[in-house]
C-alpha cells in the first residue's frame, strides 16, 4: 500500500449488488477473495447509518473491521453449541424491544458462522417478533450475509460437535441449515478481481485451487512451452532452497498461532535492543476477545511491524494505512504512558505513529426526536487506546483474513488442517513474484469441502451481480 491509497471507485457490479442490498430483500453477498466484498460492506454501512441496521460478525477482529458487534455479544449467546436447552428465553424486556426494532442485520464472514449460530440468530429474532412475523424467517427482518465459503470454515473442535451439527442442521455450514433455505437469499456474486488483477497466472492458480482442479494442466508459466498443473506451477514459481532467506521483508503466514508466536519470538531475540512495553488504556466496556492488538504491547527498535489503522492527511491522501509493513527506527514514551514509534516502511516512507483509539460499539434503542419514533443507534460503549502496531515477522492465516500483502512467506509446517486454509493464505498475496513457500506444496495441503463446491455450483444460475 502507498501513502496515496484511496478508496477505489465502485464498479458496475458492486453498484448492482449495493442496490440489491438496499432493496429490503435477503441477500447473500459473495465472491472470490479480492473481489471487493469488504469495500462494498463499508459502502453499505454509509448508506444505512440512519436506519435500524445492525452489523455483526463471528469474531472480534471481523466485528472490529466492520465497526459492529460479535454475533454472540449482540444476541446474548453463551459459549458452546446452541441448542433448545442452552439458548434460553429472552427475559430482558429492553433486549426484546431492541431486537423487535431491528430492520436489517448484516453478518460478515458468514463462512465462519457455524450452522447452530445462524439458527440461534433466527431463534432470537423470532422470539422478539410479534404476530405472524414469529413464523417468518428471522422474524421478518432483512438479513444480509457476506463471505466466501471457500475460505476459512466454522470452528468445530470435537466429533461430538460435528455429529450434533450434522444430525440437527445438516452440517457445519450456515448454508446447510433449514433457515438458510427458508430465507430465500438473493445471490450477489462479485466476479471482478481487484487484488490479483495484474497477475493472471496467479489468478488462474487460485481459481484452480479454489475449485479443487488439481490435475488439470492448464497453467502456462512465463517462458515455458508446456502447461502444468496447479501444484507444479506453485512449486516451480515459489519454492527453492534458500527462498526464505531471499525474502527478509516478507511476512510469514502460519497455519497455527504457536508457529507464528515462535517465529516472532525467535526474530525478536535476535535484535540487540531492549523491548519497551506499551500498556493500552481501556475505558468502558471493551471485550477482551475484540482487542485489536495486544493490551501489553512489547516493541523494540528494529522489529518488523504492521500498521493496524489508517492516518488520513488533510489533502485526502494517507500517511499510512492498515496493513503497511516496515521496521521500527525509534521509540519514545510520553508522560501519559504511551508515546510514539517511528517506522520506516518498506517503500522508503517514514511515519511517526502515535496512539490510536478504537471504539467498541453497542446498539441501543433510543427515542429520535426528528422522527418521533424509537430507533436503534450505535453508541460507543468503550475505547481501546494503544499504538496501532503488531509484530509482523509472522501472523496466522486466520488473522490475515481481509489483509493484502505484497510479499509473503507461507509456512505450512505439518500441513493444512482445514478446508480453504491454503486458498485463504495464498489469496492474501498480490502476485506470484511476492510469494515464497517454505516447502513444496503437496496434494494433501489442498483441502476442498465437497459440500461447498456443490453449493456454489447451485448458486451460479441464481447469481444477480456479476
Amino acid at each position: 500500500m502507498t501513502n496515496s491509497a484511496k478508496a477505489p471507485e465502485m464498479t458496475a457490479e458492486q453498484n448492482k449488488a449495493l442496490e440489491l442490498m438496499l432493496s429490503g430483500k435477503n441477500v447473500f453477498l459473495t465472491g472470490e477473495a479480492g473481489t471487493g466484498k469488504s469495500a462494498l460492506l463499508k459502502k453499505l454501512c454509509e448508506k444505512t447509518n440512519d436506519k435500524n441496521t445492525v452489523f455483526l460478525a463471528p469474531t472480534g477482529i471481523a466485528a472490529c473491521n466492520i465497526k459492529g458487534r460479535t454475533i454472540h455479544s449482540f444476541c446474548k449467546l453463551g459459549l458452546g453449541l446452541q441448542t433448545e436447552e442452552t439458548i434460553g428465553a429472552i427475559t430482558n424486556s429492553r433486549f426484546m424491544e431492541l431486537l423487535e426494532a431491528v430492520d436489517t442485520i448484516v453478518i460478515d464472514e458468514i463462512s465462519m458462522v457455524r450452522s447452530d449460530i445462524l439458527w440461534a440468530v433466527d431463534n432470537r429474532l423470532r422470539a422478539a417478533a410479534s404476530g405472524r412475523k414469529q413464523n417468518r424467517p428471522f422474524g421478518g427482518k432483512q438479513i444480509i450475509v457476506c463471505g466466501d465459503f471457500f475460505q476459512l470454515p466454522p470452528v468445530v473442535t470435537t466429533d461430538v460437535e460435528k455429529d450434533y451439527l450434522k444430525e440437527t442442521f445438516g452440517g457445519n455450514f450456515a448454508f446447510q441449515t433449514e433457515i438458510w433455505e427458508k430465507a430465500k437469499f438473493k445471490v450477489a456474486m462479485l466476479k471482478e478481481q481487484h487484488r490479483q488483477s495484474r497477475d493472471r497466472v496467479f489468478y488462474q492458480i487460485l481459481k484452480n485451487i479454489r475449485h479443487g482442479r488439481l490435475c488439470e494442466k492448464n497453467i502456462l508459466l512465463p517462458g515455458k512451452e508446456t502447461p502444468v498443473d496447479v501444484i507444479d506451477a506453485l512449486n516451480m514459481c515459489c519454492y527453492s532452497k534458500g527462498n526464505a532467506s531471499k525474502a527478509p521483508q516478507a511476512i510469514a503466514l502460519c497455519t497455527t498461532r504457536k508457529q507464528a508466536d515462535a517465529i516472532n519470538g525467535r526474530q525478536s531475540s535476535k535484535l540487540n535492543t531492549d523491548a519497551e512495553l506499551f500498556k493500552a488504556k481501556i475505558t468502558g466496556s471493551f471485550p477482551e476477545s475484540e482487542y485489536p492488538t495486544e493490551a501489553n504491547l512489547n516493541l523494540q527498535k528494529g522489529a518488523r511491524v504492521m500498521t493496524l489503522a489508517n492516518k488520513l492527511l488533510p489533502d485526502g491522501s494517507y500517511e499510512y494505512v492498515n496493513g503497511d509493513m516496515g521496521c521500527i527506527e525509534e521509540i519514545s514514551h510520553t508522560e501519559d504512558g504511551l508515546g510514539y514509534v517511528s517506522v520506516r516502511f518498506d517503500d522508503g516512507r517514514s511515519a511517526l505513529i502515535g496512539a490510536y483509539e478504537w471504539p467498541s460499539y453497542e446498539y441501543k434503542l433510543v427515542y429520535d426526536r426528528m422522527s418521533g419514533k424509537m430507533q436503534i443507534k450505535q453508541i460507543v460503549a468503550g475505547t481501546f487506546l494503544q499504538i496501532p502496531l503488531r509484530l509482523a515477522w509472522a501472523v496466522t492465516v486466520h488473522k490475515s483474513q481481509g489483509q493484502t500483502f505484497d510479499r509473503a512467506k507461507l509456512f505450512l509446517g505439518n500441513g493444512c488442517f482445514a478446508s480453504g486454509q491454503l486458498y485463504t493464505a495464498l489469496s492474501r498475496c498480490r502476485s506470484l513474484e511476492g510469494l515464497v513457500l517454505d516447502r513444496k506444496i503437496v496434494k494433501e495441503d489442498i483441502i476442498i469441502d465437497p459440500d461447498v463446491v456443490n453449493f456454489y455450483e447451485s448458486l451460479e444460475s441464481h447469481a444477480i451481480a456479476g
